[in-house]
């Protein structure tokens, strides 16, 4: 895991956090924010707000262009080393629902990379677990905070405990 602090300049965290977060910004509800990954014991999954930006490999958003230039793409593209192709890109809003973690989940069965952008600080960390769904490891959201992982690692989003929400731009990339 790699996790990158401030790549995107201040003022175009401002500008995406407050486009992202624009009452015009079309947002999608979805029941579960680990999707269609299968239930474990133990865990339970809140709902979230989702915006599609690319879909299997298709763009699927008009804001995409903007997003993209605000997080100047290519600078985190040449820092990072990440690969250029995007499986998916979508950003999540989370809000104050429970206290623990969602579902540990995969993003898909293919070798990927996940790259996270925190859009705004906040409470609810990701996590990241073993393959027994034992904690390893985790991460405060930080605004212009980016982590970088393998996606066969399972992790899990936390709604915001102290926030009123948690917004993060994910990132599914081809290896």
């Amino acid at each position: 895991m790699r996790i990158y602090d401030d790549l995107v300049i201040e003022s175009n965290r401002d500008k995406l956090e407050e486009t992202l977060l624009d009452p015009d910004f079309p947002w999608y509800f979805v029941s579960r924010s680990s999707g269609a990954a299968p239930k474990i014991d133990g865990f339970e999954d809140s709902p979230q707000l989702i915006h599609k930006f690319i879909d299997d490999d298709k763009i699927s958003s008009n804001y995409i262009h903007e997003v993209m230039k605000l997080l100047n793409w290519e600078n985190i593209l040449r820092v990072t080393g990440a690969p250029e192709r995007i499986i998916r890109m979508k950003t999540n809003l989370l809000l104050r629902t429970q206290s623990t973690p969602n579902t540990p989940h995969i993003d898909y069965p293919d070798p990927h990379i996940v790259m996270l952008y925190y859009v705004n600080d906040s409470s609810g960390p990701t996590t990241f677990y073993n393959r027994k769904f034992k904690v390893k490891k985790e991460v405060l959201p930080k605004k212009g905070r980016i982590i970088m992982f393998d996606g066969s690692t399972y992790h899990s989003s936390t709604p915001p405990i102290t926030n009123d929400y948690r917004c993060v731009i994910n990132f599914d990339l081809k290896v």
